[in-house]
């Protein structure tokens, strides 16, 4: 090769390096890792002090309906840490206006200016006063309607569907999103308003929804509850009471994902959390920045310090927040966030 040739070969290796994009963000993604929706910061869950419960004699009134269905979107978990596939692309999907409930497993959405009938896929709920036979009409399915009314009627949402789109009374067979985060079929699970059901072939979530049940189960929540105890993990309530011997404020310092997600979720706590802040934990180096930790080499993992009331909130209670947003089995990496900085 003679000089001139060099010479430009040079050049042009040159300005296709100075093409390329600098990469000084902290998200870097595996390779392996399949391209899907960006997921966002997963809103905060919450902690209920007691589990909803749905009493068998009379249905809740329709202000005690909506008050209870405000609370559905603040979620009882971080579902895209549990849910299969995370988070939904809702561009993907089709929107439509929810015009009215039915019961808790059946709505009525606008579709192309016209009113259609659609059945949520993957559960069942217990009948309400709409049913036709009058000795399957109950006093908890016309409660668990009146909460999918409160919570539903005149939202915007999203339709994916399964292997089949309708089913054998041609209602459309779906899952039906409020958000990329919010699938409307697992709330209703989770919060104890109905019960997994299979519908095959269209069982994608099935295994997942059998979790949330579980979990309902434990808690009592909903129509799983007797009215007579409370089965949650722990109870906030009993938890809030400091022994006498606990000084105003004790901290503890939380790793695990984006350090301002995790902030932001104990800032939005109720009650108990005193001050956080963000900052690096365990790594070489002093005083280290943003983009040296970026870059994987420090050691460092993002941390919140957070300084708490015990008589407010307990250990237990701050603990437990945690671990509904951080999912501690993961390696290195939180949702879409990759690298050792965001190990748990």
């Amino acid at each position: 090769m003679n000089l001139p040739k060099a010479a430009a070969l040079l050049l042009l290796v040159i300005m296709a390096a100075a093409a390329l994009p600098i990469l000084s963000a902290c998200h870097f993604k595996d390779p392996g890792t399949p391209s899907g929706p960006v997921l966002t910061t997963p809103y905060p869950s919450r902690t209920d002090e007691r589990p909803l419960l749905i009493p068998e004699d009379s249905p809740l009134t329709e202000e005690e309906a909506a008050r209870v269905a405000a609370t559905f979107d603040l979620p009882l978990e971080t579902y895209d840490l549990l849910r299969p596939g995370g988070a939904v692309d809702l561009s993907r999907l089709e929107e439509v206006e929810i015009f009215r409930v039915v019961d808790g497993d059946t709505l009525i959405v606008m579709r192309d200016d016209r009113p259609v009938r659609l059945r949520l896929n993957g559960l069942d709920a217990p009948e309400s006063y709409s049913h036709h036979d009058e000795t399957m009409r109950t006093h908890r399915g016309e409660s668990v309607s009146r909460l999918v009314s409160a919570w539903l009627t005149g939202r915007q949402a999203y339709l994916q569907f399964d292997v089949e789109s309708t089913d054998p009374y041609e209602r459309l067979l779906v899952y039906v999103w409020l958000d990329a985060h919010t699938m409307v079929n697992e709330v209703l699970v989770r919060e104890g308003l109905a019960w997994q059901h299979r519908y095959p072939p269209n069982t994608k979530f099935n295994d997942y929804f059998e979790e949330l049940e579980k979990m309902a189960k434990q808690e009592g929540r909903g129509i799983w509850g007797d009215g007579k105890k409370n089965l949650f993990g722990y109870d906030e309530s009993n938890q809030r009471a400091g022994s006498g011997k606990d000084m105003n404020q004790k901290t503890i310092y939380l790793a695990g994902g984006c350090f301002w997600g995790v902030e932001r979720y104990y800032q939005l706590l109720p009650a108990g959390i005193l001050k956080t802040e963000a900052g690096y934990a365990n790594g070489t180096g002093a005083d280290p920045s943003y983009e040296e930790v970026c870059r994987g080499n420090t050691g460092f993992a993002e941390t919140v310090r957070v300084v708490y009331d015990p008589g407010e909130i307990s250990l237990t209670a701050v603990l437990a927040h945690f671990f509904r947003i951080i999912d501690p089995t993961t390696r290195d990496h939180q949702g879409n966030d990759y690298g050792d900085q965001y190990r748990p």
